[in-house]
């Protein structure tokens, strides 16, 4: 059953479903006619007010997708193509609830792109429906890619699946042999705004599958140059907790790689962090491209590989085991090895000068203040405690080195008043001078090893990592 499961889940790709309301009572099944109402569709840049009736006489395909669905943005050449191919006999019209904003962006990152820069046209040769409020809820769409195919009479023939669509079946349909349409069947749907109200309570799935765990291959193209944190956090972590006992027996992880949901799975062992912090986690790889997306890597390509989302939902007597249970999980899902341990490593230490004389703070007693000076070029901390000096090092430090240990080993907890120099770009030259200025202050910023527990993920999924 579980390796059902899986098939059928990588086969149909779970991406962001996009929900909306709508002031019909009931959605359309097979065999319905379609109700008249407006939509407004853009074409060529052009958008006006069109009641749905106007199509009468001409066949429908509604291609439901959204931005972050890799296999909707994928089939969009296919569409094209079968448009062409049919011209006037059926019109395709894009549906999505995401903004016009959003698309263009889409379109802007597939411009960067040598593959995917012809597929920029498709927005100005289909016609498109942004930030739909009607028909994703009027076909209950709870996948993407879901095709509404509506016939001439505006009667709805079939919801199926992306890969349904084809020439044969264009033609089939076009010629009102409809038997080979296949419904589409939805094992799991999934908002991006609530992406485990697919497992609530209640939900249809229960009654089949109380208790469940998966791994899907899943994107997000988000708005940064490489498309994913330099901490690797996932996209959105959820955790379905039970009503009457208030324990934890879900996880949902969206649009992970494997290190943002090793992250989720270890937090415990880390106490106080929500995350096990990024600079407490060693890769050991022969492949660390399955980690770390190198560099000038096409990260669309990369993501399709190598980030997932995971959902796990236990019994209520097992839910003390949820953490230990997703690890087995993950380190079987994804070949990897992992587990805590205390090791030796390179730390940024601030420790306390042993020249008592230096003054830790002044007789400034005005009010609280620090940021960076207007020029960038010192970081000023008035009457603040060392938490902040922490907190600005850290930053200085992380966009360079994302695994920075970092750790305060004054004992200090007095207030200070320091004009620090600091040095961007990040060079050598960064913590010397920053060493130096603290120094005036009795204390001082030094590299030293350190003994730290951290988990370590072992790559096994090439033939090297098995001895």
């Amino acid at each position: 059953m579980i390796r059902y499961l899986q098939v059928v889940l990588i086969c149909i790709q779970i991406s962001l479903p996009l929900f909306s309301q709508t002031d019909y009572s009931s959605v359309l099944r097979k065999g319905s006619i379609i109700p008249g109402f407006d939509v407004f569709i853009t074409y060529d840049q052009v958008t006006r007010k069109v009641n749905i009736k106007e199509f009468k006489g001409k066949s429908l395909l509604l291609d439901f997708w959204g931005v972050h669905c890799v296999p909707c943005i994928n089939g969009l050449p296919k569409l094209l193509e079968l448009q062409s191919k049919f011209g006037d006999r059926i019109q395709i019209i894009l549906v999505t609830n995401d903004s016009k904003e959003e698309v263009d962006n889409l379109w802007n990152r597939l411009l960067k792109n040598e593959v995917t820069r012809n597929w920029v046209s498709i927005g100005k040769k289909l016609p498109i429906v942004y930030n739909d409020t009607t028909l994703f809820s009027l076909f209950q769409c709870e996948g993407q890619p879901t095709h509404a195919w509506i016939d001439k009479d505006q009667r709805l023939v079939a919801l199926t699946k992306g890969a349904s669509t084809n020439e044969e079946n264009l033609t089939k349909f076009l010629s009102g042999n409809n038997t080979e349409l296949v419904d589409e069947q939805i094992l799991f749907s999934s908002d991006k705004n609530n992406p485990i109200a697919w497992i609530r309570e209640n939900s249809f799935i229960e009654q089949f599958i109380p208790y469940y765990s998966f791994l899907i291959t899943s994107i997000s193209l988000g708005p940064s140059q490489t498309g994913i944190p330099n901490d690797h956090q996932p996209r959105r972590v959820v955790y379905l907790t039970d009503s009457t006992h208030e324990d934890t027996i879900g996880i949902f992880c969206n649009a992970g790689s494997i290190i943002g949901l090793y992250r989720v799975a270890y937090a415990k062992n880390f106490g106080e962090y929500k995350l096990v912090p990024f600079n407490r986690i060693v890769v050991e790889a022969e492949r660390t491209n399955r980690f770390f997306p190198e560099k000038n890597t096409d990260f669309i390509e990369w993501a399709k590989q190598n980030m997932f989302s995971y959902a796990l939902k236990l019994p209520l007597i097992q839910a003390k085991y949820i953490n230990e249970t997703m690890i087995r999980n993950l380190d079987s899902f994804l070949q990897v090895e992992s587990h805590v341990k205390t090791i030796k490593v390179p730390c940024l230490i601030l420790k306390r000068t042993p020249d008592d004389s230096k003054p830790l703070y002044s007789s400034y007693k005005g009010p609280q203040k620090h940021g960076i000076s207007n020029d960038s070029s010192f970081l000023i901390l008035e009457n603040v405690g060392l938490d902040m000096l922490r907190h600005y090092v850290a930053d200085l430090f992380f966009s360079n080195d994302p695994g920075l240990r970092f750790f305060d080993e004054t004992g200090y907890m007095g207030k200070v008043n320091m004009r620090l120099r600091i040095k961007r770009p990040y060079s050598k030259n960064t913590l010397v001078l920053l060493d130096e200025d603290l120094r005036r202050y009795g204390f001082s910023l030094v590299t030293e090893e350190r003994s730290v527990k951290m988990l370590v993920l072992k790559d096994r999924s090439s033939p090297k990592a098995n001895p």
